[in-house]
């Protein structure tokens, strides 16, 4: 009984402590404990997130407390930043030049600052370059735009006729005594990165903030 009602007295302090912080509301979208999810409930003895798989997770307020705690939601800009590996043969001012302005094209990014484009290393083979946009979370879904803007990415590389680092391998079909090209050479034509940057759907993800708003009012 003594170790129980020490972790309950635990976790009542640590709840009035964060309370009296103000580190994070109903809404947030937090990573603490190992977790990330949005913010469901906050009670004096517990914290509460939805994961994006809709899962719930309680974690006690002494675990909160005591963890080191990120909250995605409390600037309204978040940066998205991934790389990819250049063949070292490529010019890395036309790279970044093609990169940067299909990224700047796409519907969810921001202007201020502008997207830019950084070298991480040289291999044998690659350059690995690391492109960096910035989304405004209050209009705009930081997941899809972190996900449609690898794929604009890739789209304008390839109309850039940017190479990716060896070794590549080619696939080639023979029928009849007829050679045929590489595989997919006869897909149709895409449409252009610009005008997919522009057709992107990165609004917010309505079902989270949906879910939150029906098991806040369960809990009223």
């Amino acid at each position: 009984l003594g170790f129980a009602f020490r972790d309950i007295a635990e976790n009542y302090l640590a709840g009035f402590l964060l309370s009296a912080r103000n580190l994070f509301a109903v809404g947030d979208m937090l990573e603490v404990a190992g977790y990330e999810g949005k913010v469901v409930r906050m009670s004096m003895g517990e914290l509460i997130l939805m994961t994006y798989e809709g899962n719930h997770v309680r974690i006690p307020n002494s675990e909160v407390y005591a963890s080191i705690t990120v909250n995605y939601s409390r600037n309204p800009q978040r940066e998205v930043n991934f790389t990819v590996d250049i063949d070292t043969a490529e010019d890395l001012d036309h790279v970044r030049e093609a990169g940067c302005a299909a990224l700047a094209g796409m519907t969810g990014v921001i202007h201020d600052p502008e997207p830019f484009m950084r070298v991480e290393e040289f291999g044998a083979y690659a350059m690995t370059v690391r492109f960096h946009v910035w989304v405004d979370q209050r209009t705009y879904s930081f997941r899809k735009v972190r996900s449609e803007a690898k794929w604009i990415l890739k789209m304008a590389l390839d109309e850039a006729g940017i190479r990716m680092p060896p070794p590549l391998r080619e696939i080639t079909l023979r029928e009849d005594g007829n050679e045929k090209g590489p595989v997919g050479a006869d897909r149709p034509p895409r449409i252009s990165a610009a005008e997919a940057a522009r057709r992107v759907e990165v609004t917010p993800e309505e079902h989270i903030k949906r879910q939150i708003d029906e098991e806040i009012v369960r809990t009223i």
